[in-house]
């Protein structure tokens, strides 16, 4: 008989464990459509510009010139997130796109593949916390969680920085553990890495001090290798963060401070606000699904309760840390959380667990007076209660991932189609939209020549920081000044969102109005239908016009624009 400990029982064991782990995950994703442009509120196009501009950068190697190179190319396409993030992603992805090309879909593989090693994180931990079947279902809920759910099929930061803070929380408790050297330049080294990714990474300086309370080993610090292993991580960082902090420090101190962005309740974002303590709590049904928001606390209790508490000490820091790190942050956004994830699906499974013990239990006492198949009647009934409770909660938790809203839009593609099948190199086309990135991304991933320029009608015309409420500048006062630009510009199409779907900006409104009132200027070239599942957007297209600059001229010549 061949022993389940021989090396090829092992691995054909694993690979049916990891089927098993990625079957549901998968079948969840295989249920929702797919995105096919990259839109994800306003950030997702942004990324895989960014990173098309490393993958340019690398291929020019403009080492004389670096900044004039990257103001230059955000000139001709204006969707950069250069400084408002850390550049790591978009440089792994810039690389990656010298070999795959520059479609989204490597943004989104990079992704993807963040999430596996965050799924495989996870699995290892709780693994050290309970068993393989408590680490099983914690992992499969992890996995179709919906905001990781939805954070692993778009394009941005929080899925690769959360792989990278998993690696470092793995690290750095092996070495409270074993002591090992490596580990805690490993942690060091992830750490770096996460916060080259986003800022968020700077919550695991209060994980590291949580575990070291929790284990009561602050004295192993003392040792030769703790500076060096700090000294690795600043090295790492400061080059990337002394130039961020002289070009945008401000922006950032302010999105802490006071929230670019807005609010999501009405109310003002403040630093250290009242509202904030009981955010982040709240937002767990958003991120979790209902039953898993009500068995993450019952979980932590009764994980507080038991026996050998240091053993899940990871799941409760992770909880602390992300809490005290972004409540007293303006910005308040669900998403800045989903670093407690994993301990939200394990305290969840803790629960999940002492539920199936108590009707297991009771099963027990019920057949114990069966003086034959006792034992294998109550296995049986066991495992039958497993799979029940399991299901209900997997499939309440798939179904709230499953009610997200999925963010599939279509039309972007075949407008920049249309412009650069009637334009020459060196053409300028403008355009003026909530969703300018994603047409800005397509104009440079169907260009290989690179020799298009877009204008962004939000830099002509007027303009604002990340949302119109905020620092908001008209540049343009009237008809004739807005005539003026766009004659100065002199772009061969005009191409507007119509009607603006998001909000309506008065000043763009009047762009649209005055597109319409003058033909002769604007002459109507294609329409192009949008195609979104976005149910809480109107429907709306693309209008792309021809612009007759002489015509322009003449009509400010004759001063007669309305």
């Amino acid at each position: 008989m061949k022993s389940s400990t021989e090396p090829g029982t092992l691995i054909t064991q694993r690979l049916r464990h990891l089927i098993v782990l990625a079957a549901l995950p998968l079948f969840t994703h295989w249920l929702m459509q797919a995105p096919v442009e990259p839109i994800f509120y306003g950030d997702s196009n942004r990324h895989v510009v960014t990173s098309i501009f490393f993958r340019d950068l690398l291929t020019d190697l403009p080492l004389s010139h670096p900044r004039q190179y990257a103001e230059e190319y955000y000139e001709q396409y204006p969707a950069l997130g250069l400084l408002v993030w850390p550049p790591l992603f978009h440089g792994a992805c810039g690389f990656l796109m010298l070999i795959f090309g520059t479609s989204a879909g490597v943004a989104r593989s990079l992704v993807a593949a963040s999430f596996v090693s965050s799924a495989l994180s996870v699995f290892r931990l709780t693994k050290k916390a309970g068993n393989e079947e408590t680490a099983t279902a914690a992992t499969i809920l992890f996995s179709i969680l919906p905001i990781v759910f939805s954070y692993s099929r778009d394009v941005m930061l929080e899925m690769p920085t959360l792989a990278l803070v998993l690696l470092s929380v793995e690290s750095f408790t092996g070495w409270l553990e074993e002591n090992r050297s490596r580990s805690l330049y490993a942690a060091s080294v992830f750490a770096a890495l996460a916060a080259l990714t986003r800022f968020d990474a700077v919550l695991l300086i209060p994980f590291y001090a949580c575990m070291l309370t929790f284990h009561r080993k602050w004295r192993q610090l003392i040792c030769r290798h703790t500076i060096p292993a700090v000294v690795v991580a600043v090295v790492m960082l400061a080059p990337v963060y002394a130039v961020i902090l002289k070009e945008a420090g401000q922006l950032h101190l302010r999105q802490a401070s006071e929230s670019v962005g807005g609010s999501v309740d009405g109310t003002p974002n403040a630093l250290f606000a009242a509202k904030n303590l009981t955010f982040y709590p709240m937002a767990l049904v958003e991120q979790c699904g209902w039953l898993t928001a009500m068995l993450c606390p019952a979980g932590l209790l009764i994980a507080l309760m038991k026996p050998g508490r240091n053993t899940q000490s990871v799941f409760f820091s992770l909880a602390v840390a992300t809490y005290v790190t972004f409540t007293p942050l303006a910005e308040l956004r669900s998403r800045h959380a989903i670093y407690w994830l994993p301990s939200a699906a394990w305290f969840s499974v803790v629960a999940v667990k002492w539920c199936i013990d108590q009707l297991s239990g009771c099963t027990s006492r019920t057949v114990s007076s069966s003086p034959e198949g006792g034992t294998s009647v109550r296995s049986g009934r066991v495992v039958f209660v497993n799979a029940i409770v399991y299901s209900i909660l997997f499939a309440a938790t798939s179904r709230a991932s499953l009610a997200q809203p999925s963010w599939r839009v279509e039309g972007y593609s075949a407008a920049a189609e249309f412009v650069l099948r009637n334009t020459e190199p060196g053409d300028k086309v403008f355009f003026d939209g909530w969703w300018d990135g994603n047409f800005t991304y397509h104009m440079r991933h169907l260009d290989a020549t690179r020799s298009r320029y877009v204008v962004r009608g939000d830099r002509l015309l007027y303009d604002f920081v990340c949302i119109p409420s905020t620092d908001f500048q008209q540049h343009v006062e009237t008809e004739q000044e807005m005539l003026q630009a766009l004659s100065d510009a002199n772009p061969v199409y005009v191409v507007i969102e119509n009607p603006q779907f998001y909000e309506t900006i008065e000043i763009a409104e009047r762009l649209r109005k005055l597109i319409a009132s003058m033909p002769e200027v604007f002459e109507p070239a294609q329409t192009i239908p949008v195609k979104t599942t976005l149910e809480s957007f109107p429907r709306f297209e693309l209008q792309i016009f021809r612009f007759h600059r002489h015509q322009a001229e003449r009509a400010l010549t004759q001063r007669t624009p309305e």
